[in-house]
């Protein structure tokens, strides 16, 4: 398993857990995502958020409601399990789950949590962690995640938007399909991709250099739109114009090396192409091109921004 899982931790006693299971978490390649102490929060981030979490662990007997009073019982694990049940049923997605408590016999006698998983508070957090990645390398998604691991880094260090990662994985499920496309579903999200990667582009240099100069405010539009093809000739390193007038002059030095440049050239026309329903049908190998096109260009720019002062 190449790639961290991510796990929410729900938990009424986190504050006290937190520090012991995020420590044994690094050293087993977890990532704990969110920590949350009851039910109802529980609930509206699982429900919001399940496409960022790979795995959940749950607390035996917590309170329903965050400062509540009433006595801790096993009705908010059973309302969670429930309610969980439900939205992996709905949204036909798998998130392994497990529980954390201190009551084990407490727990084997109700029906509806007699198939769960279930570690003793004070044993072995690294043994539930070998469970939940051990149900978590079954996945689908995370499978590609896994094998593209040194692209989905990008997501780990920050320098691609969260809501990206989803429509990434989206993208790599159609490599390995010898389907034909001309439609919007197929190419439109690649060039989306590459929007996203100048955006955030933009910003990582900017917040870094208030002078930079690798992603100029004049490639964008009063609306804040980037301009594709504005975008290419400038980080190719020629002047951007407007008929035979000058825009912005080109860089001392471009930003892109040659074959990123003629990478990105061909990944653009193809997407603009086919993202406006191209009369043809496109064969498979040209989806692949662009794809692994758009893979050369996020390798390039992760390590550039890693260089990058």
């Amino acid at each position: 398993m190449n790639r961290p899982i991510k796990i929410l931790f729900l938990d009424d006693e986190v504050d006290d857990l937190l520090p012991d299971i995020t420590l044994v978490a690094k050293q087993n390649r977890v990532i704990i995502k969110k920590a949350i102490s009851n039910f109802e929060e529980g609930n509206k981030y699982i429900r919001k958020h399940y496409k960022d979490i790979d795995a959940i662990i749950l607390d035996g007997f917590f309170h329903v409601k965050q400062d509540s009073s009433d006595k801790k019982d096993i009705r908010a694990l059973k309302e969670t399990v429930d309610e969980l049940t439900k939205l992996l049923y709905r949204e036909k997605i798998r998130i392994p789950f497990c529980v954390l408590t201190g009551y084990l016999e407490d727990l084997s006698k109700d029906s509806l949590l007699s198939n769960i998983k279930v570690f003793k508070k004070g044993g072995s957090f690294k043994e539930m962690f070998d469970y939940l990645k051990k149900q978590v390398a079954n996945n689908e998604d995370y499978q590609i995640k896994s094998e593209y691991n040194e692209i989905f880094e990008l997501f780990d260090k920050g320098l691609l938007p969260d809501d990206k990662e989803e429509d990434l994985v989206e993208i790599l499920k159609k490599v390995n399909s010898k389907a034909k496309y001309n439609d919007d579903a197929a190419f439109t999200p690649i060039r989306k991709m590459y929007e996203a990667m100048v955006n955030e582009m933009h910003d990582q240099a900017y917040n870094r250099n208030k002078n930079q100069d690798i992603v100029p405010a004049g490639l964008y539009d009063r609306a804040d739109k980037l301009s594709i093809s504005w975008s290419w000739f400038y980080l190719s390193g020629y002047d951007v114009k407007q008929g035979n007038e000058v825009v912005i002059n080109a860089r001392s030095e471009a930003v892109w090396p040659s074959h990123i440049a003629n990478l990105s050239k061909m990944m653009i026309e193809i997407t603009q192409e086919g993202s406006h329903d191209y009369p043809e049908d496109v064969h498979h190998y040209a989806y692949k091109s662009t794809v692994f096109a758009l893979l050369e260009l996020l390798l390039w720019y992760k390590e550039f921004m890693q260089n990058y002062s």
